[in-house]
């Protein structure tokens, strides 16, 4: 079974940053698990963590052992649509993962995106920075906002994946 069959719920892209598609008072989204306890959930996130990333020791913020799991994330090529000229920036993020018996809450914190000169992209603004949505005539980078929500939920389902099945997707594991 495919996590995104498995987990159906998504994040989306608001001005308010990034929202449960079903719910946007949440910031975040709650995994029902059932059957699987706290060890195995936080087990399963650990794992995920030291197979995903090259030097997990220096990613992970914050653990609490079965209750809590907190690692920074950094990637770069987001695109930005600057007139006739695409522009990318990097983006640094938290993830935290609050476990208890037959669930898990995934939430993306202290997101920080800034291009190559430091310049920060809001999720909503005005003026002449750089953001998502016009403060009052909406939608303005439909392709970041795009480029965001498949980013973040790649994430979730390849999170889902590894807590609900203990896989560890990024490893070929067909030696």
């Amino acid at each position: 079974m495919v996590a995104s069959e498995a987990f159906s719920q998504s994040i989306e892209v608001t001005t308010k940053g990034i929202v449960d598609a079903s719910n946007k008072e949440n910031s975040y989204i709650v995994m029902e698990l059932p059957g699987k306890g706290s060890n195995e959930i936080y087990q399963n996130c650990i794992n995920y963590v030291n197979v995903n990333y090259k030097f997990p020791e220096k990613v992970i913020r914050g653990k609490v052992d079965n209750q809590f799991l907190s690692f920074n994330t950094f990637t770069d090529k987001i695109p930005f649509k600057n007139g006739f000229t695409p522009i990318y920036f990097k983006m640094e993020y938290r993830t935290e993962i609050t476990i208890k018996d037959g669930k898990a809450k995934i939430e993306f914190t202290n997101i920080d995106i800034k291009n190559d000169a430091s310049y920060p992209m809001a999720f909503s603004g005005r003026g002449m920075s750089f953001y998502i949505y016009h403060e009052t005539k909406g939608l303005k980078q439909e392709g970041t906002k795009d480029f965001l929500e498949e980013y973040f939920n790649s994430k979730i389902s390849s999170i889902s994946e590894a807590i609900q099945n203990g896989s560890i997707s990024s490893v070929d594991l067909d030696f």
